[in-house]
């Protein structure tokens, strides 16, 4: 338990192997293929960058699953150092992206040619990568060895739920009655009790157990969670059958065999009668701990098995249970998939106890001498969760001083950090897959209890390169690969949900819980920040920084932290490691709007390498001309107030309107979509299958109307130019611009 406990937030495998560094590997092989004959010295380079990268993502990958253990600061200075050299190796090839129609411009020189006396800057970066590639492979070399790195997936390592028998029930009358009942009716077989790690599963179902109202003769409490086979999961429910009044059933060994398992399980529920009529006896079973697991290692040995070959163990398990007749099957879960996957015939859904029942929670697990008036206070910081309560009054309890006290209180008031609990949601995080570990670190950007509307979200993901593109078949035109894409990342979205990781609200978004919110705050470590308020005169940003959210308010009192390395940055470019730049207004102070467009201007000249840039939840009323100069944008966010086109756009990839300010429902823009009818003059997209000139026109403009400025979507017709984005009624609505070229990736 303490190995996985003191587990940091750094997975080697969980961000090395993500897409993100095999696109970068993609797009420096695709500029080698280019035939340039005047980019020829540079080629040799970039196939160095290519193999190096290719190198670390192989090495990593070679290690499995495995984690940097809390404390070991060399190992994990190390992947910081290295994650940063990748992060520069992908701005070096967005930067060749930009400037390789220019190999004669004094910027190319300085970034890719370089001269006898000063090295490139893509020299520069292949030399680092080099030889921190190298200090990864020994790093890894002997991990088998090493007692800084945990081996496997830490779900493996994890014991029994506690169920704090001992600590009452408190909360959850409706649900506790729910579960009776379904337990006295003659259908509904398999129950799924579903929530998130420290609502109190466990609990609920030990209380119900334990109770036995229904007066089951035969009940089983299996914790199951890193069993994976058939033999795995019979062999932990055969070793706890107890009779109605809490006596053992089975002594001596258990079999070994599946056959024979399955025929102990059977046997108690086989009750001899009078005659030939034999009688079955009612039977309980508590399957405790359900997890999906991602990874597909053994519990019992290192071979790999797939889910599919884990899910039909399962479904054999359950299939023989069901097969018996008055058989009963509770599972807890903190993942939705499972109870979906193993067919459970009724759910119920635990979100935390109420404030009155947590205060009697509260009290009757306090020392009687030591009331937790500070703890009653605060009591809304614990969100319902049982298990929040429960860690944080045994911090309070073991502490040696009033000070120890108010720094336990302090974390919770400023982090909503609960020890115990963050240790338990961490299990979560590192139980998903590996494409989901960046998408729900990246969320930790938002501030906590963030409305997040999935369509935006989702296609930030696809900006950053966190999804996976191996899907999206390689012949498909550019708007069919990016609606596939789309498609994908919806889809790591709806996986998340099951997992209980977002929950959606009434009024249609989804949320975070708070506790997990905190737990991938940590886990994300200095790669995200969030600002929503600051009073002092300056608010600094850690050089580590890529992801930013901050306030129109705080802005201006934004300044960069030192450099973890020495650099030869400009000053106007103070910002350079931030991909990220998320603004949105101040609750608390609305007058500040930032609609000073030369403020606005300003600032994001400091945010040149950003290629998420999110405004949507600003009131501006136009683009800041600055936008045009962000080369590496990828998408861009605007609220429904602008009505002025920016001077220039760069060639973006996603585009997002909120119409939320109007009541209606977000509307989701993708970047233009090719245009196979042709038409329009000056620079033509990417897809151009019917001829004709260039232009800054739109990729697809159904509605018809004139070239140029022409809206997105305009499907009623009307105006054209500087339409709005979304116009189904037709008719000149504003000045809602931005026609951009699609880019693709």
């Amino acid at each position: 338990m303490s190995m996985v406990a003191d587990a940091v937030g750094v997975s080697l495998i969980g961000w090395f192997v993500t897409p993100f560094i095999s696109k970068s590997i993609k797009a420096a092989r695709k500029y080698i293929d280019e035939e340039n004959k005047s980019l020829k010295n540079v080629n040799p380079k970039l196939k160095e960058l290519a193999d190096h990268l290719d190198g670390i993502r192989v090495t990593v990958d070679k290690v499995g699953l495995c984690f940097i253990k809390k404390g070991t600061g060399e190992a994990v200075e190390h992947l910081w150092r290295l994650k940063g050299a990748i992060y520069e190796a992908e701005e070096i090839l967005d930067l060749y992206e930009s400037l390789k129609n220019k190999p004669l411009s004094c910027e190319f020189a300085q970034q890719f040619t370089g001269t006898k006396d000063s090295p490139s800057r893509l020299e520069e970066v292949v030399e680092k990568l080099g030889r921190l590639g190298l200090r990864t492979r020994e790093l890894l070399k002997n991990s088998d060895n090493n007692h800084s790195i945990v081996h496997g997936s830490p779900i493996l390592l994890r014991g029994p739920s506690q169920a704090n028998s001992g600590n009452g029930f408190f909360g959850y009358v409706e649900e506790r009655r729910q579960l009776q009942n379904l337990l006295k009716g003659e259908q509904n077989k398999v129950i799924a009790i579903i929530g998130h790690g420290g609502m109190g599963k466990t609990h609920l179902a030990r209380h119900v157990f334990d109770a036995n109202e229904p007066g089951f003769e035969v009940r089983i409490w299996a914790h199951v969670c890193n069993k994976l086979d058939q033999i795995e999961l019979l062999t932990e429910i055969c070793r706890s059958p107890i009779n109605k009044s809490g006596a053992p059933m089975i002594h001596g060994p258990i079999m070994d065999t599946v056959a024979a398992l399955e025929s102990v399980v059977k046997g108690l529920s086989r009750s001899s009668g009078f005659g030939l009529i034999e009688r079955t006896k009612t039977c309980l079973v508590v399957l405790d701990d359900v997890w999906q697991h991602e990874d597909g290692f053994g519990s019992t040995s290192h071979t790999r098995i797939s889910r599919a070959q884990r899910n039909k163990a399962w479904a054999s398990v359950l299939d023989m249970l069901r097969s018996l007749k008055s058989c009963k099957v509770v599972m807890t879960t903190r993942d939705k998939v499972c109870s979906t996957t193993l067919k459970a015939d009724e759910t119920i859904v635990l979100d935390g106890i109420s404030q009155e029942p947590m205060k009697e929670l509260l009290k009757h697990i306090a020392k009687p001498d030591q009331p937790p008036q500070g703890l009653v206070q605060r009591i809304g910081k614990l969100e319902g969760s049982p298990r929040a309560a429960l860690s944080i009054v045994h911090k309070l309890n073991i502490a040696n001083s009033k000070i120890q006290e108010q720094i336990i209180l302090g974390e919770l008031d400023d982090k909503n950090h609960i020890q115990g609990l963050y240790e338990d949601l961490l299990f979560t995080y590192h139980n998903l897959p590996l494409r989901l570990q960046s998408c729900l670190a990246f969320c930790s950007v938002f501030p906590y209890n963030w409305k997040f509307q999935p369509e935006k979200l989702t296609k930030m993901w696809i900006a950053h390169g966190f999804i996976d593109d191996t899907q999206v078949k390689q012949h498909m035109l550019a708007d069919q690969k990016l609606l596939a894409m789309e498609g994908v990342a919806k889809g790591y979205f709806k996986d998340l949900v099951d997992r209980s990781l977002f929950k959606i609200g009434t009024d249609g978004h989804y949320v975070i819980h708070v506790h997990i919110h905190s737990m991938i705050r940590q886990v994300s470590g200095d790669d995200c920040m969030s600002i929503s308020n600051g009073s002092s005169s300056e608010i600094i940003v850690p050089a580590t920084v890529r992801h930013l959210s901050v306030t129109t308010g705080c802005l201006a009192k934004l300044k960069p932290g030192p450099p973890l390395v020495e650099s030869n940055f400009k000053p106007e470019d103070e910002f350079r490691p931030v991909r990220t730049l998320i603004v949105f207004t101040d609750k608390g102070a609305p007058s500040l709007p930032w609609s000073d467009i030369r403020q606005a201007n300003s600032t994001l000249r400091k945010f040149k390498h950003v290629k998420v840039l999110d405004l949507t939840d600003t009131v501006i009323t136009q683009v800041p001309d600055s936008v045009g100069e962000l080369t590496h944008l990828r998408y861009l966010g605007v609220p429904n107030t602008v009505n002025h086109p920016p001077a220039q756009i760069p060639e973006l990839l996603l585009f997002y309107i909120n119409h939320e300010a109007t009541k209606r429902a977000p509307m989701m823009q993708s970047a233009p979509l090719p245009n196979p009818g042709g038409g329009g003059a000056g620079k033509a997209p990417l897809h151009n299958p019917g001829g004709g000139g260039a232009g800054k026109a739109p990729l697809h403009n159904p509605g018809g109307g004139g070239v140029g400025k022409a809206p997105l979507h305009n499907p009623g017709g009307g105006r054209a130019g500087k339409a709005p984005l979304h116009n189904p009624g037709g008719g000149r609505a504003g000045k809602v611009p931005l026609p951009c070229n699609f880019k693709s990736i």
